[in-house]
């Protein structure tokens, strides 16, 4: 090879060396001199599978599922979480993780009728079920018995949401109007109200000018409405001004109970803390709204709390 020939080549060579130097520091200006580009992840938890797939795509951003996860709140296929949050700056064709909501869990509805209310509640709680209603219904069926439930036994339901209740209130109770006693004599009336069920229970005497045994006071008031089983407080007359002992041998204690407004029904109940002990008197079923009477017996000091449900509604104190 001539002389000529070695020094083109030389020439040559020389020239790529250069451009190829060129090349890398061209790269590395425009690596160093212009950014990144970084994409902001979008906010999908909460939409539907497709809809977070489509806005990933269209952010330059891949789709992977790691999991599935039971939802009483999110819908089946809808997307629960996402991994990297939203509005992480991340690279291009980075792949966005999810966790896909397979809707609430189903179960079979379990068997309540024939369960007390309360025994009812609890059983129901054990799987996650709350009770959307309850609806009361007079039936010769014990009071405070289901009877009836919706969704029935055995039906398809998702675990967290509710059923509804039909409820006993036992037989129909016979409602009467009290009657106004004052001024009649206390044996003519006793004999009339047992009559009607209707018990008596005299707490008290005192003197003033009407004729012995004429009755000066009576709770509850004429015209209030009573359940035939009521029974009825009475003051009267000594006819002198000399106190004689009470005809009953028995304390009986007289509360009228204004039930709160709103809705519902619930039982009302009595509960006596005597020198006897505690005991608990069932006084029937009561509407939101209504106007009751309880009477009960306390043996010597002691209080009486009555119940509407499981809401206490007035403390009495007895003394003895």
């Amino acid at each position: 090879m001539t002389e000529w020939a070695k020094s083109l080549l030389k020439g040559i060579g020389i020239f790529f060396s250069l451009a190829a130097a060129f090349g890398v520091a061209a790269y590395i200006t425009l690596i160093v001199m212009v950014p990144r580009e970084d994409i902001v992840v979008p906010d999908v938890v909460g939409k539907k599978l497709e809809e977070a797939i489509f806005l990933l795509s269209k952010s330059n951003l891949g789709t992977k599922i790691t999991g599935e996860r039971f939802s009483e709140e999110v819908p089946e296929n809808f997307v629960l979480s996402q991994t990297p949050p939203p509005g992480t700056k991340v690279r291009k064709d980075r792949v966005v993780d999810l966790v896909i909501s397979e809707g609430a869990r189903s179960l079979s509805s379990p068997e309540v009728v024939g369960m007390k209310l309360r025994e009812a509640k609890i059983y129901l709680s054990q799987f996650g079920i709350s009770i959307l209603n309850i609806s009361y219904i007079y039936s010769e069926a014990d009071e405070g018995e289901v009877i009836a439930q919706d969704p029935p036994e055995g039906s398809k339901m998702y675990q967290g949401r509710g059923i509804n209740l039909l409820v006993s209130s036992g037989l129909p109770k016979l409602k009467l109007m009290m009657p106004n006693l004052i001024g009649e004599n206390i044996d003519k009336v006793a004999q009339q109200l047992k009559k009607v069920s209707i018990k008596v229970a005299m707490v008290k005497e005192e003197t003033s000018l009407k004729e012995k045994g004429t009755i000066i006071d009576q709770s509850p008031p004429a015209g209030s409405i009573i359940d035939k089983n009521s029974r009825v407080e009475l003051v009267v007359s000594t006819g002198s001004k000399e106190k004689i002992q009470v005809t009953s041998p028995e304390r009986w204690i007289l509360i009228g109970v204004d039930i709160p407004p709103g809705f519902g029904r619930e039982k009302l109940s009595c509960v006596v803390i005597d020198e006897e002990g505690r005991k608990i008197f069932d006084c029937g079923m009561y509407s939101a709204g209504e106007k009751a009477w309880v009477s009960c017996e306390v043996i010597g000091k002691g209080e009486v709390r009555i119940y509407w449900g499981d809401t206490l509604l007035k403390i009495r104190k007895v003394e003895g």
